[in-house]
């Protein structure tokens, strides 16, 4: 599963791509009884010291490349939209052009996402909601539920309606239906003349296109998820950093940060090594803060929704 999380901002936009394989647990489980197997043959004497000692060996290597690809980074890094400009001197179609020209070479370069996690802006940081919604807007499929909940409360998904105001107007439908299970939104039938939208009896009450129900309830297939800036801060690697360290330390803002980058650092460390840590610290100016956030909203979120 590809998940790409962004924590949005103009200057400090932090964007991650992991690959999360969802099938680890069975892959471990299998790893049980390879090496129940190995038991087997030391005890019934069946291969030499140097077989014994090969297998064993074999089996780490295959152990440890399972357990360093559960939670693969394929892209992560921060983007400026402005570049040396202040924010005042840009207007918002460079910005939104710039993000557009961003997130097109990014699905390029990494591939279609399966899941798509922004973090909530809160209503005083106009300029990071615009960028949020533009955000949402691009990985929106018009086949997929979307959660208009904020996630850390009640989650709320829903397949929204496509009826339009211009019930006037003359559009030709669209399929909405991506598989054979798949419900179309639209309950129109179809004949040999494409029906069009607009061919429905009209109603004292302007009767809407679609009567679809609110599907919050049922299993989901969303793939734009808006994440409450509070989830990533839920979960922790050690004890030794959770969040409530931090807090007793640093004020809120400051807490939230050095507990993200303390978690991130912590991951690269256990996975990659001092070395990568170095480079992606000089390549990113020592500016962790952004991509740590991104980073640890997906951590959470994978927690939370219990893939991990």
């Amino acid at each position: 599963m590809r998940i790409l999380s962004f924590d949005c901002g103009t200057i400090n936009l932090g964007v991650t791509c992991i690959l999360f394989d969802e099938y680890y647990a069975d892959k471990i489980n299998n790893m049980g009884k390879k090496l129940n197997n190995i038991y087997s043959s030391i005890i019934k004497k069946q291969l030499d010291k140097e077989a014994i000692i090969n297998n064993i060996k074999e089996y780490l290597i295959e152990l440890n490349n399972i357990l360093s690809n559960i939670i693969n980074i394929e892209w992560i890094n921060t983007v400026n939209l402005i570049g040396n400009k202040s924010i005042n001197d840009v207007n918002n179609m460079e910005i939104y052009y710039k993000l557009k020209y961003f997130l097109s070479s990014l699905d390029q370069t990494v591939g279609k996402p399966d899941k798509v996690l922004i973090e909530y802006q809160m209503g005083p940081n106009a300029k990071a909601n615009k960028i949020s919604d533009c955000i949402s807007y691009h990985y929106m499929e018009l086949n997929k539920k979307i959660c208009y909940g904020i996630i850390n409360k009640k989650n709320k998904y829903k397949r929204y309606s496509s009826e339009i105001a211009f019930n006037k107007y003359k559009l030709s439908e669209i399929n909405l239906s991506d598989d054979k299970n798949d419900k179309n939104v639209n309950d129109t039938k179809d004949d040999k003349n494409d029906k069009n939208i607009n061919d429905t009896k009209d109603t004292k009450d302007d009767k809407k296109i679609n009567n679809t129900k609110d599907n919050s309830e049922e299993s989901y297939d969303e793939q734009v998820i808006l994440i409450n800036p509070g989830l990533k801060n839920t979960y922790s690697f050690t004890n030794e950093i959770k969040h409530e360290c931090f807090l007793l330390k640093y004020t809120n803002y400051t807490a939230n940060k050095k507990h993200t980058e303390s978690n991130f650092l912590h991951f690269l460390n256990v996975i990659k090594g001092e070395k990568y840590i170095k480079e992606l610290k000089t390549e990113l100016n020592n500016k962790l803060f952004d991509v740590s956030d991104s980073f640890m909203a997906v951590i959470a979120w994978l927690k939370k929704e219990k893939y991990i």
